[in-house]
């Protein structure tokens, strides 16, 4: 299993973590900056490596245990990246999106009644 991989099961793993109340929204935070900060890294690591290299990106993620060998990531079909329409900001948010900021303090009491709110925590919990 490629890093990347493993980082998007630790995710959801914490996501699941703080919806069973295992997890505090300020521990839920502190480890998603830290994710975000290694994802910078590695965003950046990746492009240096395609922009100066004449191997295939996916090798030289391969090569970095970014990704493993034979593997293929589909981000494209996650729940997480699923748009939706967000009342409270009148725009279209991802489940992500969704998630976050019905998990704040701030937002939680005015999303509690909000039907993308209810759809969005039982895709994303599962």
């Amino acid at each position: 299993m490629g890093l990347l991989e493993q980082e998007l099961k630790e995710l959801a793993q914490l996501r699941s973590d703080l919806s069973s109340g295992k997890k505090t929204v300020q521990q839920v935070n502190a480890e998603v900056g830290i994710f975000s900060q290694t994802e910078k890294r590695m965003s950046l690591m990746v492009k240096m490596h395609a922009l100066s290299s004449n191997t295939s990106t996916k090798k030289l993620m391969i090569a970095s245990n970014l990704i493993g060998d034979k593997e293929a990531i589909d981000i494209g079909s996650l729940p997480d990246n699923e748009m939706v329409k967000c009342p409270d900001l009148e725009k279209t948010i991802s489940r992500s999106e969704c998630y976050e900021r019905s998990g704040s303090i701030d937002h939680a009491e005015g999303c509690c009644s909000c039907k993308n709110k209810k759809i969005t925590y039982s895709k994303l919990d599962q």
